[in-house]
């Protein structure tokens, strides 16, 4: 018997939405001013969206990474859902309030368009992605998904290109009208490539290892894969031919 583990990239993308999540909630052990140096007009001006959008995207961004988890989509099929379900909670709150953050952005026009889209480009594919799942489209679920938190990863490309820029000698509003954009460029056509492949339902190529099944138990329910069904059907094929003849010859 086989059962279905993680693979590096999964666990790379997860390690790094975490550590965002924690940097993000830093505000926690600090005050907002401190926490989130450069950002004062926010916190004064409309500290009801920014409180909301610091809150609620980390738990979309650490939510939805692990969701990709194999062995909690296949073993704990009610928890995935209703992590499901928070996560778009997440992305609704986080989207709306960036919407409303995107409007006074602090790299201006530019960048405030460019956060803007990306926040409704973000409620839009989880909009889609609900959709197909309470219809049990899962396989367009699991598409929409990837492309969903694709732009949730957004968060972790910013600050993975944000030293680049900075090192250049931009301050942050400069910075902001490229990373408004560029930080969701990469996540989107490594998603596009990742449906294109066909294999939403493993889309970091999770590796399958054996794994003893104990006798009696019927493990297809918690993602473990029969042998058998892992032929190719040319070979299924001729295996099935096979034990006809050998069935014929019985009789």
């Amino acid at each position: 018997m086989f059962r279905t583990r993680p693979s590096l990239p999964l666990i790379v993308l997860i390690a790094l939405s975490g550590l965002v999540t924690l940097a993000s909630w830093r505000f926690v052990a600090l005050d907002l001013v401190t926490a989130y140096q450069g950002m004062e007009a926010h916190i004064l001006d409309r500290r009801l969206a920014f409180l909301a959008h610091i809150v609620a995207a980390p738990v979309a961004l650490a939510v939805g990474a692990v969701q990709f988890l194999p062995r909690l989509r296949a073993r704990r099929p009610g928890l995935h859902r209703w992590l499901g379900r928070l996560y778009a909670l997440a992305i609704v709150v986080g989207g709306v309030s960036g919407l409303r953050l995107a409007l006074d952005a602090a790299g201006g026009p530019i960048a405030g368009w460019g956060f803007g889209l990306l926040a409704l480009f973000w409620l839009a594919a989880t909009a889609q992605a609900i959709r197909h799942a309470i219809a049990r489209r899962i396989a367009r679920h699991r598409v929409w998904m990837i492309r969903s938190f694709a732009l949730t990863f957004a968060a972790v490309m910013l600050r993975l290109q944000m030293p680049g820029l900075l090192a250049l000698g931009m301050d942050y509003p400069e910075a902001s009208q490229i990373l408004a954009w560029s930080c969701r460029v990469p996540n989107l056509l490594i998603a596009e490539w990742l449906v294109g492949t066909g294999r939403p339902d493993q889309p970091f190529g999770d590796q399958q290892i054996r794994h003893p099944a104990r006798p009696g138990k019927d493990l297809r329910g918690f993602g473990v894969i029969h042998p058998k069904r892992q032929q190719p059907r040319h070979l299924q094929a001729q295996h099935d031919r096979g034990e006809g003849q050998r069935k014929g010859a019985d009789h």
